[in-house]
């Protein structure tokens, strides 16, 4: 037959109470067959932490630039783990002038671009002529360490014509992190 042996801690001071629920059914709790505490908010897959951020309200961000422009919009999470995922989420409105044309959007981790396509963009939208298209995209990113980690999202066009960011009054844009333990 196994014991059961509840060991205090010499350096602690605290009080360990183990109560019974107040109820007349009898309850048993198997323990596994491991070291190591009996349940973790940090198990592989659980969300550890969740950074919501948008512009400010009615913000819009333009450019004519064929480089990437910072928009400002930016949102900071703090890993507890070195080996936590960074997963993204992203929504705004974009627009353009008078004249057909693409707009790029990527995203920057402290001061460099992470999305590693031909041409670093995270999204490449054609838009023509009066229209708004609402753009929706994930990142997933492996950021490797515990300090403080800042996207912002930036944005150029691609020939030249003006593009816009924002909200344009079709739904509040946001940038949303959340920590994945790994």
């Amino acid at each position: 037959m196994s014991i059961v042996k509840i060991q205090g801690n010499a350096s602690g001071t605290g009080e360990f109470t183990l109560a019974s629920p107040n109820g007349n059914t009898n309850r048993t709790i198997t323990l596994p067959d491991a070291t190591g505490t009996l349940d973790r908010t940090n198990r592989a897959g659980n969300v550890l932490q969740v950074v919501d951020s948008g512009p400010a309200a009615s913000a819009n961000y333009s450019t004519t630039s064929t480089s990437f422009q910072t928009t400002g919009w930016s949102a900071t999470v703090t890993p507890t783990s070195a080996t936590s995922k960074i997963l993204l989420f992203f929504n705004a409105q974009v627009y353009k002038g008078t004249t057909d044309t693409y707009i790029g959007i990527t995203l920057y981790r402290n001061g460099s671009n992470v999305v590693s396509t031909g041409n670093n963009y995270w999204f490449l939208n054609r838009l023509l002529t009066g229209s708004n298209v609402q753009v929706m995209a994930h990142y997933y990113d492996s950021p490797a360490s515990t300090s403080a980690q800042t996207y912002t999202i930036y944005f150029k066009s691609w020939d030249g014509n003006i593009v816009y960011i924002g909200d344009q009054g079709y739904g509040v844009p946001r940038l949303l992190l959340m920590e994945i333990a790994a």
